[in-house]
């Protein structure tokens, strides 16, 4: 709608289920011209933005004064709009209510946080009290008792434990973008990229490995990293509907030199996807221009 009535020049998105690639190309495009610009909460730290308008769905407290600290930034006048939310996600309900109960009782907090760090300290030591503090420990222990046994059960030249490692709770991966991948070769790395998606395109049953000279894994390394982007996603049986291999690097020894091994092997629905790992997207549920929207994700 924004770019039917502004034209498709004028606005941006950004969200977190981008490639890094796409991501950086968009954020330089922020300070070449006046733009309006859709975005997740990834905007909020990082960004030197001067806006002149934010309209902003209600969050914790310190998110929205990082978000409202982007308006009228090198001076001037600005405005701030917040909308209110049925749901909390993807924050703590209990943050969100009591950040919205602090603003309904006293509009000017906002301001007065951004314009004075004494006035900013006391607004988020009135949202974040003792007790609040001690439910979300309460609701965390679980997954901190978890992750403490598993660091303790570690040994040294021995196999981890069998279980997943996770440093917070949900479900955390990289995806790589074939799509993305094959735009980004260049001369230099093009046949190095056009084997992994031959390997993708003909994988056999078990999935291929493929070897690369360290030189070559130098090449290929960054336009990887291009076309990934992590995704954090509750939904492992749904996300596995949308990815078609699983991707592993290592180094060995062949032929009495260092090369690289890729591996790639098929991601069967009934084995799920594990956190910390990497997968290749299929091919057609990225949007080169939106993304990995939800639509594509949840249809």
């Amino acid at each position: 709608l924004l770019r039917r009535m502004l034209g498709p020049d004028r606005v941006i998105l950004i969200h977190g289920r981008m490639s890094n690639a796409l991501r950086e190309e968009r954020e330089g495009e922020l300070f070449t011209s006046s733009r309006v610009v859709v975005a997740t909460q990834v905007i909020e730290a990082g960004f030197d933005l001067d806006a002149g308008l934010l309209v902003t769905e209600l969050a914790p407290l310190d998110s929205l004064i990082q978000r409202a600290g982007r308006v009228a930034r090198r001076g001037g006048r600005g405005l701030a709009v917040l909308v209110d939310v049925e749901k909390a996600t993807p924050y703590i309900k209990e943050v969100v209510e009591v950040t919205k109960s602090l603003l309904l009782d006293d509009p000017s907090t906002l301001e007065r946080a951004l314009r004075d760090v004494k006035e900013a300290r006391e607004a988020l030591d009135n949202v974040y009290t003792l007790s609040l503090i001690e439910e979300l420990v309460t609701k965390a222990d679980p997954l901190i008792i978890r992750t403490v046994s598993y660091l303790r059960r570690l040994r040294l030249f021995s196999l981890p434990p069998e279980e997943e490692f996770m440093l917070r709770e949900g479900f955390y991966v990289t995806l790589v973008v074939p799509e993305v991948l094959e735009k980004l070769a260049d001369s230099g790395a093009g046949a190095l990229v056009k084997r992994i998606i031959e390997a993708i395109e003909h994988p056999g049953e078990r999935g291929k490995d493929l070897v690369f000279e360290v030189r070559e894994w130098e090449k290929l390394v960054s336009l990887i990293e291009g076309a990934s982007f992590t995704l954090g996603f509750d939904k492992a049986e749904t996300l596995s509907r949308l990815v078609k291999f699983s991707l592993s690097v290592s180094y060995i020894r062949e032929n009495n030199r260092r090369v690289v091994k890729m591996r790639l092997r098929p991601v069967r629905p009934r084995e799920g996807l594990k956190p910390l790992r990497t997968y290749m997207l299929s091919r057609g549920v990225y949007d080169m221009e939106l993304g990995l929207t939800l639509r594509e994700a949840e249809s």
